[in-house]
């Protein structure tokens, strides 16, 4: 391969990094708008009552308000994890998993936003809340149990996606994780964008293999064998 086409190569990966980079900021700021037209009233509610006193004080609202929370959650995912799903364990020796599970609790809608755009965006919007649920759902258990999930697919199967391993998927929820904590710090946008992008290459490769393709015949084979056995 010659240097030209190299390079072209090399802009196109750049450019397609720098696209995702910005959804993903656009992303971000949708759910600030959201969450200001949702809950306004309550904000001004709140700063005219129980907040009025640390609205001006904010290390003093993340100490009597924010941290509880977040340790409460995070006492309630160990504490769950020990009871249900490593019976015997002590709940504190979950620490760092049950983490990650408050993390996807606590900023839920990140990671809906980030991964839901994704699916919906290459497999379009039928079924995909299913397919994110499905997703998330399965990192959380994967969080919990350790159990890889499984990504297999058969004709009756459409809450998962199509496309991407256990590991991939697994790696754009951590991905999350990390931007909710770094704040679309530069390193955190270069993880989530490497990990969406290695998922939509293999979304391409999927297509271009035909895939879909063979999963609507067998589709419309089950539903027309389906129908002929109601006759």
């Amino acid at each position: 391969m010659n240097n030209d086409v190299e390079q072209v190569i090399k802009n196109r990966e750049d450019l397609r990094t720098d696209t995702i980079k910005d959804i993903i900021m656009s992303l971000a700021e949708s759910f600030i708008k959201e969450t200001e037209t949702k809950y306004s009233q309550l904000a001004v509610d709140l700063v005219q009552g129980p907040f009025k006193d640390f609205i001006d004080k904010p290390d003093d609202f993340n100490l009597f308000f924010m941290y509880p929370l977040t340790e409460i959650i995070n006492m309630a995912c160990k504490l769950s994890m020990a009871a249900k799903d490593q019976p015997g364990n002590d709940a504190m020796e979950q620490s760092e998993p049950a983490s990650l599970l408050t993390d996807v609790t606590m900023h839920y809608d990140l990671y809906r936003n980030i991964i839901g755009s994704l699916i919906s965006g290459t497999e379009g919007s039928a079924c995909y809340v299913d397919k994110l649920h499905w997703v998330i759902r399965s990192y959380c258990n994967w969080l919990r149990t350790g159990k890889t999930p499984n990504m297999t697919v058969d004709v009756k199967c459409y809450w998962k996606p199509y496309y991407g391993d256990a590991e991939d998927w697994i790696a754009l929820c951590q991905g999350v994780y990390f931007l909710s904590w770094e704040r679309f710090g530069k390193s955190a946008l270069e993880d989530v964008a490497k990990a969406h992008n290695a998922l939509f290459m293999k979304y391409r490769q999927a297509k271009e293999d035909g895939v879909y393709a063979r999963a609507q015949e067998a589709y419309e084979a089950y539903v027309k064998g389906r129908d002929a056995s109601n006759e």
